[in-house]
């Protein structure tokens, strides 16, 4: 938004008005951003400043219900492939504003490398109990894990709270498939 303001002063200091006495009066309601200024009748510049929210950010979600994996044609149906992964941490992190969880993938193959994609939920709590309400969802990849190890991985999704929140993480969907 670009504001152009013009006005003229006199050297006795008054306004653009034609009082001629050194007094000024002003008043402020609300603030900016926010609210509005009226910078009232004697001073330099009567103004009404709009009101502007701040915009607004709806983080894209990812529902695994009605927008399914994309993973290679090899796809194991391993219902095993969720036993697989743990969830070692679900927390928030200030500084990026991202919600995120800590966890570790072991391949319990007896020989074979593979890769897996897991699919992680963060859904708001009250009472210990989920609510309904999902707060991200995040897609995670991990390739060429080898028999019998374990390796850690990290899904992060950006969520800006504005209040306190409670809410726990889970995994809704892991497929793991052999490396080439």
């Amino acid at each position: 938004m670009l504001v152009t303001l013009t006005g003229a002063r006199r050297s006795g200091g008054g306004g653009c008005d034609d009082d001629n006495d050194n007094s000024h009066s002003s008043s402020t309601s609300g603030g900016f951003p926010g609210g509005s200024t009226d910078g009232g009748s004697g001073d330099d510049f009567d103004i009404d400043m709009p009101t502007i929210e701040p915009p607004t950010f709806e983080p894209p979600t990812y529902d695994p219900a009605t927008e399914p994996a994309i993973a290679p044609s090899e796809t194991i149906d391993d219902p095993d492939a969720l036993d697989e992964v743990d969830i070692t941490s679900c927390d928030y992190d200030e500084n990026t504003q991202e919600l995120y969880s800590d966890l570790t993938v072991t391949n319990s193959a007896s020989s074979g490398s593979y890769n897996y994609t897991i699919t992680v939920k963060v859904e708001q709590t009250e009472g210990g109990v989920t609510n309904g309400n999902v707060l991200a969802t995040d897609m995670v990849t991990l390739n060429s894990l080898t028999a019998g190890s374990s390796q850690n991985v990290t899904s992060k999704s950006y969520y800006p709270l504005q209040e306190y929140t409670t809410f726990e993480c889970s995994v809704t969907a892991a497929t793991k498939y052999p490396s080439s």
